[in-house]
């Protein structure tokens, strides 16, 4: 199994400990004596008399045995150490210290109204590094700084599950502190792994597994680090209808952003970021976006994950449930399994069959791209999305790939059954990525290249040219184009040229939501209103002024019997002249007072009937004075008309009439010439 290691981290605490003149403690739970002078000859008892005279850059030695709880208050000023780190770590006679050298518990600090807010960092030192001990009824910290758990086993007491107090026990709780720092360790027999909670925080090369709740749940952090970490076999045991989960069952996720209530500011997380990690076999989700009262004024903000790999889960592996400013998901790898994966959870088995990715239409400053995934990804204004690999048969795609996009049915993989990301040589993802501003994070010791490989590995020993630069826009614009192959609505760089443009849509037009598919008549994008009922619209950006053009529009019905086409002089707002070629008329949409007001100007034949698939029409608009004559026309014939006294815009649109929010007209290429 390849395990994905953490790059690049420093040293966060001090060296001190091995200062020249610091003192070796020793503590010994068999046979010491807490009047002992702490000497190999006359160890103390407990690590608490241990802790009293032992000063930064002191190393405390345990013996083998069975040591119980340390807990430290502290309190705003009430330092455990300082001037330098204090190592606790099992003597050097011991050969493995985590079977042979147990600590009950951890506890510094307590729940205070100190912590509440915006504060994050805590209010006294800890100074403490613990090293190569079971840790058998968790660690807990509620502010305090600088703390390092490096290569402990942990776990908690049980039960582990039957009640809310029960179902609650976590391993590792870092609460509302500073530096404060897990790796390289392992925590099983738990509810909850880890909560991270408090200012720049880490969990690096730790493994989480068979557990009854979250593995990690983000909880106000701020400028946290979760690197390498493993995390799989996550069950509470009982389904949500099972009666003997009532009041205390849970979803299980391997990572659990939250916000909680009731709503106080600074609860959000905010540059937070997920890298280099595995999960797989969960109850519920990889990683879940949540915020607990729905709080519109508090969004978490800046969060990355990357280079991470997926398994298959029971729910959505990575559902962004929750709207966030600035999400980045790049090089990321979904693994699948043909007829997914069982797993034994709380004495049952648990089956996972899901590869889902779900983001939030309400994120802003979205980055998606660089991944391989199982589901094509929807698009809003001001996102980027790009140049990811959807392992799917084409025709179960939700929303359209872009222009950058591959659909494959194999990736490549040299090793899936052991969820390793490492491509084969002939991978469709090796050398498919963009590289982006700010992209630099290398995977495994190997640096992206000028195009990154597509996923969380990056093939060695290549050097390939970089992608040609986007065409720009020469001279005065005299043509707009949109064929929608980029998947967006914003405006496609790779269609500029000379005198040419292409268009931005206003997706957010009376409230409707549009998305780009691809249908399998012709394998070409669509522009679809889709779960719209009643009448919809969007309009171009590019106000195109008042001069005559000449335009090809692209039809396609989906049993849409009431109205669709193209429109014409149209304003923002959805006023405009509406070409009708389902309806086989052109009518006047006005404006009054809060209403919209349909005149009828012209009929004729029906140009685009219920059943009819692609459909090309030909459109000419001539403004003259105080009247526009327009034109659509077809195979089936045409329809013109002379509307007098109406020129409220020089945009161009698309609309649709639907019954049931199912029947509709979708809308593919379109060229607009201005004369």
């Amino acid at each position: 199994m390849l395990i994905l290691k953490h790059l690049g981290i420093g040293i966060l605490l001090s060296a001190a400990a091995f200062a020249a003149g610091a003192a070796e403690l020793y503590v010994d739970a068999k046979k010491g004596d807490d009047a002992g002078d702490g000497s190999a000859a006359k160890p103390f008892k407990t690590i608490g008399a241990a802790f009293k005279k032992a000063v930064g850059g002191d190393t405390v030695y345990l013996m083998p045995g069975e040591y119980g709880k340390f807990d430290y208050r502290g309190g705003k000023g009430k330092h455990l150490f300082q001037n330098g780190i204090v190592t606790l770590c099992p003597a050097k006679s011991v050969k493995d210290g985590k079977k042979e050298v147990k600590v009950e518990n951890l506890t510094f600090g307590a729940r205070a109204s100190d912590f509440a807010g915006e504060r994050r960092s805590g209010i006294f030192e800890i100074n403490l590094r613990v090293k190569d001990v079971n840790i058998t009824d968790g660690v807990f910290v509620h502010g305090g700084d600088n703390l390092e758990i490096d290569n402990c086993l942990i776990n908690r007491k049980g039960p582990l599950v039957g009640s809310k107090q029960a179902i609650e026990k976590t391993a590792v709780f870092f609460g509302m502190g500073k530096n404060l720092v897990l790796k390289n360790s392992e925590i099983t027999s738990t509810a909850l792994g880890a909560t991270i909670s408090g200012l720049e925080n880490k969990v690096l090369n730790t493994t989480i597994h068979d557990i009854t709740h979250d593995g990690i749940r983000c909880v106000s952090s701020k400028d946290c680090l979760i690197d390498g970490v493993k995390i799989y076999n996550l069950d509470d045991g009982v389904e949500d209808n099972d009666p003997r989960g009532k009041g205390w069952n849970r979803h299980c996720d391997a990572i659990h952003i939250f916000i909680p209530g009731p709503g106080i500011p600074g609860a959000e997380n905010e540059n937070l970021t997920i890298r280099n990690s595995l999960m797989y076999n969960c109850e519920s989700q990889a990683i879940q976006f949540n915020n607990y009262f729905r709080n519109p004024k508090l969004r978490n903000k800046n969060v990355t994950i990357e280079n991470c790999v997926f398994g298959p889960t029971r729910a959505n592996t990575v559902n962004i449930a929750d709207p966030v400013d600035g999400i980045i998901f790049r090089h990321n790898t979904y693994i699948t399994r043909p007829g997914g994966m069982t797993f034994r959870g709380m004495g049952r088995d648990i089956h996972c069959n899901n590869s889902v990715f779900r983001i939030s239409d309400n994120c802003t400053k979205a980055e998606v791209y660089n991944n391989i995934l199982c589901n094509s990804v929807n698009r809003q204004p001001g996102w980027f999305v790009s140049n990811n690999i959807y392992v799917s048969d084409p025709r179960r795609l939700q929303t359209s790939p872009g222009r950058f996009d591959k659909v494959v049915q194999d990736v490549k993989l040299v090793d899936p059954a052991n969820y390793s990301p490492v491509l084969a040589a002939d991978s469709p993802a090796i050398d498919a990525g963009v590289k982006r501003p700010g992209n630099d994070q290398g995977i495994n010791g190997v640096a992206r290249d000028a195009r990154p490989d597509i996923g969380a590995f990056e093939m060695p020993g290549r050097n390939p040219q970089p992608w040609p630069p986007m065409p720009k826009v020469e001279g005065e614009v005299t043509t707009y184009v949109d064929d929608f192959v980029d998947g967006d609505l914003s405006r496609d760089p790779y269609l500029a040229g000379k005198n040419q443009s292409g268009i931005e849509w206003r997706n957010d037009t009376a409230k409707l939501k549009f998305r780009v598919i691809r249908w399998n008549v012709d394998g070409k994008n669509y522009l679809c209103g889709m779960g719209n009922k009643g009448f919809a619209y969007i309009v171009s950006e590019d106000d195109m002024g008042k001069r005559p053009f000449e335009a090809t529009v692209t039809l396609l019905n989906a049993y849409n019997t009431i109205a669709g086409g193209f429109i014409v002089m149209a304003a923002p707002d959805g006023q405009g002249i509406y070409l009708d070629a389902v309806g086989g008329k052109i009518f006047l949409r006005k404006k009054v007072g809060d209403n919209f007001v349909d005149e009828e100007v012209a009929k004729g034949p029906v140009l685009l009937g219920s059943h009819d698939k692609v459909k090309v029409f030909n459109v000419k608009v001539t403004p003259a004075g105080d009247t526009v004559n327009v034109e659509i026309s077809g195979e089936k014939g045409k329809i013109s008309a002379a509307v007098s006294n109406f020129a409220p815009g020089g945009r161009i649109g698309y609309f649709f009439n639907s019954k049931n929010g199912s029947h509709r007209t979708d809308f593919g290429e379109v060229k607009v010439m201005l004369k």
